[in-house]
C-alpha cells in the first residue's frame, strides 16, 4: 500500500510554505514581508543600556501610602490617636484610649504591617525580610514594563535581566532613536485622576492643607490645588490609544476595566460642575469640569499634544508605569561585534556540517541515506519558516544551536535505518519498515523530550544569548522529530511502495 495522498499534499503544503517563509528574508515577498528573522546585537549591532532603579524612592513612597492606610483606617473606626511620628526606619503613634487597644491590633493586623506596642503607643516597622521582597519586585516589575515598552516599538527579543539589587541591563538590537529610547525609559508613566479643591487653580505651590497637593501643568501663571486622594489610576486602564479630535488635535483615548469605570461614574455623578485633574507623573495633563456624568469608562486626554507625543503617551499607558522611577546610567551604540564576516562564517559552518552529515549517511545507508537527507533539508526549511514566522532573533549562539540540531537530526534516520538492517535479517522484507519504526518511534521521542526539558531549562533560566541557544535547539529538535517520524516515513512508503501508519 502506498502513503495517502492527504499526507503527501500535507508534506508538499509544509515545505512550499516553509520555503517561502525562508526564502522571505533574502528576497522581499509582498504577503509575508513582515515575517523575518531578526539579528541579534552580536550580529548587527545596537544600543547597549544600564538602568538605576530608584528603590529608596519607592521605598518611601510605599511607607507614605502605609502612613495613609493606617491613619484612613483608624478614623474609620473612630479610633482617635496622637503623636504620629515617622522617622528612616520605623513610624510611631499613640492612642488616645487603652480601650480601642485591641481594635487597633486587628487594624494593623489587617493592614500587614510588623508591629509592636507599649500601653497604647504603638511602633510599626518595616523588616529587612519585607524590604528585600519589596526590592526583588520592583526590579522584576519594571523590566516587565520596559521589556512591553520596547516591544511596542517593534524590537522583539531584546535581551533584558537585572544587575545587583537596583540595576538593569538592556540591549536592543538595530538602529535605535537615543531620543525615543531616553524618553522611553525616562518616563515613570504613573497616571492618575484627582477631584480639584475648591479653589483649583492657585498663583503659587504652598499650601497649608496637607490634604491638598499643588502641581505644574501645561499653562504658565498658575498651578493647579488637586486633592491628594486618587479616584483611579492607570493601573485600572484596558485599552489606550492616539487619536484625532474633533477639533483635529492629537489627543489620547482610554478605558478603564468595569471596576474602574463604576468608580468614576459615581464620582463625576457626585461631583458635576467640578472640575478633575488627569495627572502623569505629577503634571497636570488637562483639569476639565465635570459637564455630566462620565459612564462607560472611556474618556479623552486631551493637551497640547503632537501627533507623535499622543502616540508615545498611548505606548506608554498602555505598557503600564513604572513602579519606581528610573535613570540612565550609561546608554551607548554599539557596532556589531561579529557582524557580517561572523553570519558567513555560521552560514559555512552549517552548510559543512550538511554536506558531512548527509556524505556519512548516503556511504552509510545508500537509498535511505538520501531520504535522511531529504527529510533534513525539510527539517532546517521547518526551523527557519518558524523563525520568520514569529520574527524569532538570532544570534551567534542561536547559530550554533541550528548547527548543533542538524548533527543530531538525523539520530533518529539512524535508530530506524539500524531498526531496518537488523530486522531484514529476522522478517520478511515487506514488513520490515514498519516494524523498524514502530520499535524506533518510543526511543526516537524519549531521547528527544529529555533534550527539549533540557533546552528549556536553559531558555527559562538563562537570558540574552544563551536563551537564543536554547529556542533555536528546541526548535529544531521538535521539527527532527517530526521530519523522522514522518517524513521520512512517507518518502519510504512512496519509495518502496509501503504504507506505513
Amino acid at each position: 500500500m502506498k502513503a495517502t495522498k492527504t499526507q503527501i499534499f500535507f508534506l508538499i503544503l509544509v515545505m512550499v510554505f516553509s520555503g517561502m517563509l525562508t526564502l522571505g528574508n533574502f528576497i522581499n515577498i509582498p504577503f509575508i514581508k513582515n515575517s523575518k528573522i531578526n539579528l541579534g546585537l552580536d550580529l548587527q549591532g545596537g544600543t547597549d543600556i544600564l538602568l538605576q532603579v530608584d528603590i529608596n524612592d519607592y521605598i518611601q513612597n510605599y511607607k507614605q501610602n502605609l502612613v495613609r492606610d493606617v491613619k484612613k483606617s483608624l478614623f474609620d473606626d473612630k479610633i482617635g490617636y496622637k503623636n504620629f511620628q515617622v522617622n528612616n526606619e520605623n513610624f510611631s503613634f499613640e492612642i488616645r484610649d487603652a480601650k480601642n487597644l485591641k481594635t487597633t491590633k486587628k487594624i494593623l493586623h489587617g493592614i500587614g504591617v510588623s508591629f509592636k506596642h507599649q500601653d497604647t503607643v504603638f511602633y510599626l516597622d518595616v523588616s529587612n525580610t519585607v524590604l528585600t521582597e519589596m526590592k526583588k519586585k520592583v526590579l522584576e516589575q519594571s523590566i516587565e514594563v520596559i521589556r512591553k515598552r520596547v516591544d511596542e516599538l517593534g524590537n522583539k527579543e531584546i535581551s533584558i535581566y537585572g544587575v545587583d539589587d537596583d540595576k538593569i541591563s538592556l540591549q536592543i538590537p538595530g538602529k535605535n532613536d537615543p531620543k525615543t529610547i531616553e524618553k522611553l525609559l525616562n518616563t515613570q508613566a504613573k497616571l492618575t485622576f484627582h477631584l480639584m479643591d475648591d479653589q483649583p487653580f492657585v498663583a503659587n505651590k504652598s499650601t497649608d492643607n496637607p490634604n491638598i497637593k499643588v502641581l505644574d501643568g501645561e499653562n504658565i501663571g498658575y498651578y493647579y490645588a488637586v486633592i491628594k486622594d486618587v479616584i483611579i489610576d492607570g493601573a485600572d486602564l484596558e485599552t489606550a490609544s492616539a487619536t484625532i479630535t474633533e477639533s483635529g488635535e492629537a489627543a489620547v483615548s482610554f478605558k478603564f476595566n468595569n471596576r474602574a469605570a463604576t468608580v468614576f461614574g459615581d464620582v463625576t455623578m457626585q461631583n458635576i460642575g467640578r472640575p478633575f485633574a488627569i495627572v502623569l507623573d505629577d503634571k497636570v495633563l488637562s483639569a476639565p469640569n465635570i459637564k455630566e456624568p462620565i459612564l462607560g469608562g472611556s474618556g479623552v486626554i486631551s493637551g497640547s499634544f503632537t501627533t507623535k507625543e499622543a502616540n508615545e503617551l498611548a505606548l506608554l499607558l498602555r505598557a503600564g508605569a513604572l513602579p519606581a522611577k528610573i535613570d540612565i546610567v550609561k546608554q551607548e551604540n554599539i557596532s556589531a561585534t561579529l557582524g557580517q564576516e561572523s553570519i558567513i562564517l555560521g552560514i559555512k559552518s552549517m552548510f559543512a556540517g550538511i554536506f558531512l552529515v548527509c556524505l556519512y549517511m548516503i556511504i552509510r545507508y545508500k537509498v535511505l541515506g538520501g531520504i535522511a537527507l531529504f527529510a533534513l533539508i525539510v527539517n532546517i526549511l521547518c526551523m527557519f519558516a518558524f523563525l520568520s514566522l514569529f520574527n524569532s532573533t538570532l544570534t551567534l549562539p542561536g547559530i550554533a544551536g541550528i548547527i548543533l540540531t542538524i548533527g543530531m537530526a538525523v539520530d533518529g534516520n539512524i535508530i530506524i535505518f539500524e531498526n531496518i538492517k537488523s530486522l531484514q535479517k529476522k522478517m520478511q522484507k515487506k514488513n520490515v519498515f514498519l516494524e523498524a519504526f514502530a520499535e524506533a518511534r518510543p526511543s526516537i521521542i524519549d531521547a528527544n523530550i529529555t533534550t527539549i526539558l533540557s533546552a528549556a531549562m536553559l531558555y527559562e533560566f538563562g537570558f540574552g544569548p544563551i536563551r537564543g541557544f536554547a529556542l533555536t535547539l528546541i526548535i529544531g529538535v521538535i521539527f527532527s522529530v517530526f521530519a523522522s517520524l514522518f517524513v521520512t516515513k512517507i518518502l519510504i512508503s512512496v519509495i518502496y511502495k509501503r504504507l506505513l501508519v
